[in-house]
């Protein structure tokens, strides 16, 4: 894949219109091996502040369609929202941009190619977005579906690690528990 051809896919003609929640949201969605080159060249002039509401957005949506049952998968995508968040380079150089880079194709890989994730009903195997997207369909619909994301909950970050005071602190200065997420993390 060329970098015109990932420009399409993400639907711009050049980086500087990388400038809407849609754009992250294909970027993230697009089936296929993206070359961390093209992630990098894309992210290396985007505005650090507009990238990071466009992924806490995209993260907060995907944490509300999460059964309530499934508090490890649950606690996983928080941190791994976290690790995103907190990883991207303020300054933005080629060494540290394509760490980061990286680090979206290995999210990428876990969300969309990875089969960690059982459905219920028949035994297949489907990867996370898969799985998101059905549950999203099932709920419109009124209809019932289970999955088991309990061999999804582990996500390798690559050296990135989001401390619990990390976690407790962000969480004090944005004003506690929000009442999102499952009930019971017993």
């Amino acid at each position: 894949m060329d970098l015109q051809e990932f420009f399409e896919i993400i639907d711009i003609c050049d980086p500087e219109e990388f400038k809407y929640f849609e754009n992250l949201a294909a970027l993230l969605e697009a089936d296929g091996y993206i070359p961390t080159e093209h992630i990098q060249t894309l992210l290396s002039g985007i505005d650090s502040e507009l990238y990071g509401e466009f992924l806490e957005t995209y993260f907060d949506e995907f944490l509300e369609e999460i059964p309530d049952e499934e508090t490890d998968f649950y606690v996983a995508v928080e941190n791994i929202k976290r690790t995103l968040l907190g990883a991207f380079p303020m300054d933005h150089n080629a060494d540290n941009m394509y760490e980061y880079a990286e680090l979206l194709n290995r999210f990428r890989k876990w969300y969309l190619e990875d089969r960690d994730v059982i459905r219920l009903t028949d035994g297949a195997d489907v990867s996370v977005r898969d799985a998101r997207y059905d549950l999203r369909a099932a709920e419109l619909l009124g209809e019932d579906v289970r999955y088991d994301f309990r061999a999804a909950t582990t996500f390798d970050a690559g050296g990135y690690d989001v401390l619990v005071s990390d976690m407790i602190l962000n969480d004090e200065y944005d004003g506690g528990d929000d009442g999102e997420g499952p009930d019971d993390f017993s």
